[in-house]
């Protein structure tokens, strides 16, 4: 399954820079690293929308407990709540985790940049200063 991802991203890489009219390494490996803004903000997307449904999941385990305590505990909305907070601050907190450990966004907003490898501001060479 994760193989599969993998060269999906890469064939839609590929298509991508295939549709140019000049083509080249440079190119196309560009194109393939411009995937990474777009990969990160389909999953941005989508904790946001599984936020939402855990949200309104929670709310629906919630009246079910009212009704019947005995049969849903407390701990299932309650579990469900947390979730769903978890899940829509989740791109904030990789943020933010990414400007703790390294002083950079972690790329969650779209800025490939900062994503590890690419440091334009070393010349490549190994030793820090």
């Amino acid at each position: 399954m994760k193989h599969t991802f993998l060269k999906m991203i890469l064939i839609f890489g590929a298509s991508m820079v295939l549709a140019n009219d000049t083509m080249t390494l440079s190119t196309s490996l560009q194109a393939i690293a411009n995937l990474n803004a777009q990969i990160a903000a389909i999953f941005t997307g989508a904790a946001y929308v599984a936020g939402l449904m855990l949200f309104v999941g929670a709310i629906f385990k919630f009246r079910q407990h009212r009704e019947a305590p005995q049969q849903v505990p407390i701990g299932q909305p309650l579990t469900l709540f947390g979730l769903s907070v978890l899940a829509v601050f989740l791109p904030g907190f990789l943020d933010l985790t990414g400007a703790f450990f390294n002083n950079k966004s972690a790329g969650a907003d779209g800025n490939i940049s900062a994503l590890p490898g690419n440091d334009s501001s070393s010349g490549g060479g190994g030793g820090g200063s």
